[in-house]
């Protein structure tokens, strides 16, 4: 965790406008809460969550089930993202294909940004049991935004339409981010839809970050998901089976 942590860290210190920005949003998430709270009208445990059920034996099965296929897809972007970041750090010295330095880092962020893929697709589908339906849908807008970004990359610095599709992966990304903290807004259908339209856009600052350097983050991200593969079934098959009932006579 303390890998992508600094990434972020770093970015929030050099880009002030992103603090504001996500300051912003906190306010407005509180505003919206403590106003919905204040209403006389509106049940206290509308927003509360449903408890959560004991696991299951097929909570169980479906969790090993998963793990495997999304401990390959991470080994898939461990594997491949290392090598595109190699060579778009040192590409342009062993490489007779690359013209220089700039084309070398173009062409590793776009085979690293493709790369990345497998390991969202993953994610996305492991996170679902626990957070619903959305994560596929942030887990498919986080893959458009790295396709694009691909593309853009793949076209190579001082192309003109370079930098509007790296703004439009930025803002496919800060919907993707956005797109799980819609649930926590109170209110009406019009409301969540409105609010989350806004924090997708005010999370393109954080896409902007987070698409340039995708190639980079994304065997950090995927090394977390292996360890969750290999360690996560463990622990699920460590929980006690339901208690046996006996009669003893009568």
């Amino acid at each position: 965790m303390a890998a992508p942590l600094a990434l972020v860290l770093g970015a929030l210190t050099l880009m002030a406008p992103l603090m504001g920005t996500l300051g912003a949003v906190v306010l407005l998430v509180i505003a919206l809460r403590l106003g919905n709270a204040s209403h006389p009208s509106a049940p206290q445990d509308t927003f509360r969550a449903a408890p959560r059920s004991s696991p299951s034996i097929s909570a169980a099965a479906w969790t090993r089930r998963r793990a495997a296929p999304a401990g390959a897809a991470a080994l898939v972007t461990i594997t491949a993202g290392l090598g595109c970041a190699l060579f778009a750090l040192t590409g342009s010295n062993w490489a007779p294909m690359v013209k220089d330095s700039t084309h070398a880092m173009n062409l590793g962020l776009a085979a690293g940004a493709l790369a990345a893929i497998p390991a969202t697709i993953a994610a996305g589908t492991v996170l679902t049991p626990r957070f619903g339906g959305v994560m596929r849908w942030s887990a498919l807008l986080c893959s458009a935004s790295l396709i694009v970004v691909a593309a853009a990359q793949f076209l190579g610095a001082g192309h003109p339409n370079q930098w509007p599709l790296i703004l439009a992966a930025a803002v496919l990304m800060g919907f993707a981010v956005a797109l799980p903290f819609g649930r926590l807004v109170p209110g009406g259908s019009a409301l969540r839809v409105g609010v989350t339209a806004m924090f997708g856009f005010a999370g393109s600052i954080v896409g902007l970050s987070l698409v340039t350097v995708a190639a980079f983050i994304a065997p950090v991200a995927a090394t977390a998901l292996l360890v969750w593969s290999m360690t996560r079934p463990a622990a699920r098959g460590k929980q006690p089976s339901p208690p046996l009932i006996t009669y003893q006579g009568g």
